[in-house]
């Protein structure tokens, strides 16, 4: 066989029938069995491997008509292994279970707020500390293969001078440092009032498409609804470029 020859036989070709009456007599096969073709040198008549090939090993292997060996087909694997990360990457439900997506997102909030009160609480250096009163909300944040968390939350003071107070909103940071679900150190922790407040911009349109143009300002990962403090208190959310950031991310 020539180096070149692909191995297709035509049926007007003189061997056609001669390959075919060959495959016949080697499968055992009669006259009034199902019709034949060269197909079923490798699949069964009418089948096909799953791929929209029909008459291929389903094994995907091919002889190699220079060395006269049988080979895997490493490409053709490596072809499906790719396409199915981007799908598994990219895969979004098309029905979501909206109760369940929203039960989901709260118990991610809540546990970002005890996160970060516990961090908080836990310093030596803040002498008062505080208890959470309500989790209002908050979101995970895909940044540069690193997981960031901003919420807000109502706390109440515990004890000292602040202990008869009222509930006072608070915005923290969390950054993911281990595997664990809670490893996380806390980056930002601010008390808000309504002069220093600015909303998140992840709503607001925008047509930046390079990565490296960045607002240190203000958050753009976050919706309207999270307050931050001025975007030098914390690390991640200034990348302006359109669609960076994912919309409800949630790692719970």
């Amino acid at each position: 066989m020539s180096p070149w020859d692909d191995g297709y036989t035509s049926p007007s070709s003189p061997s056609y029938a001669r390959e075919v009456e060959q495959y016949r007599q080697q499968r055992g096969l009669h006259d009034d069995d199902q019709d034949v073709t060269l197909d079923c040198l490798y699949s069964a008549p009418g089948s096909s491997d799953g791929s929209g090939i029909f008459g291929r090993e389903p094994s995907f292997k091919y002889e190699d008509p220079v060395l006269n060996t049988e080979s895997k087909d490493f490409a053709y694997d490596a072809l499906v292994d790719d396409y199915m990360d981007a799908v598994a990457k990219t895969w979004r439900n098309a029905n979501p279970n909206l109760k369940v997506d929203k039960d989901a997102h709260e118990k991610q909030t809540i546990r970002f707020a005890e996160l970060a009160l516990k961090r908080y609480n836990k310093n030596k250096n803040n002498k008062v500390k505080y208890a959470l009163v309500e989790a209002i909300d908050g979101g995970a944040i895909w940044e540069d293969s690193e997981i960031y968390a901003h919420v807000n939350f109502y706390a109440k003071a515990k004890n000292g001078p602040k202990k008869h107070d009222g509930k006072v909103l608070v915005f923290a940071e969390l950054h993911q440092v281990g595997r664990r679900l809670n490893a996380m150190v806390l980056t930002c922790f601010r008390f808000l009032d309504e002069s220093n407040q600015l909303c998140g911009r992840y709503d607001q349109p925008r047509n930046s498409l390079i990565m490296q143009n960045q607002d240190p300002g203000h958050c753009y990962a976050c919706t309207d609804i999270i307050k931050h403090p001025d975007g030098s208190c914390y690390k991640a959310g200034h990348i302006v470029c359109t669609l960076y950031y994912l919309d409800n991310y949630t790692v719970v």
